[in-house]
């Protein structure tokens, strides 16, 4: 997997699912504690009230958390737990 970061950070809220990610890549969560970013794989964008996986914010001084997408026919849907998050998205060049 060839690896480029976006040049800017992408900011999610909690109002609706938002496309992170089509294809292979890395996500990031650069929040600070309590900005969780729920985030699920999907063939098309999730209904309101659909379930998540949880990518927790950590302090500024701490480790990020992050999850790697090998599959390069996803799409990975994500919306702030709370108010708003700041993600880090890693894509493969090669998708």
């Amino acid at each position: 997997m060839a690896l480029q970061d976006r040049e800017t950070l992408t900011v999610v809220t909690n109002e609706d699912w938002v496309l992170l990610l089509e294809g292979g890549g890395i996500i990031t969560n650069m929040s600070n504690v309590n900005n969780n970013l729920i985030y699920r794989y999907d063939i098309d964008k999730p209904l309101p009230t659909s379930v998540g996986r949880l990518l927790y914010g950590r302090p500024d001084g701490g480790e990020k958390d992050s999850f790697v997408n090998d599959d390069a026919d996803s799409k990975v849907y994500g919306k702030a737990y709370s108010g708003k998050v700041s993600l880090l998205i890693t894509d493969d060049v090669y998708n």
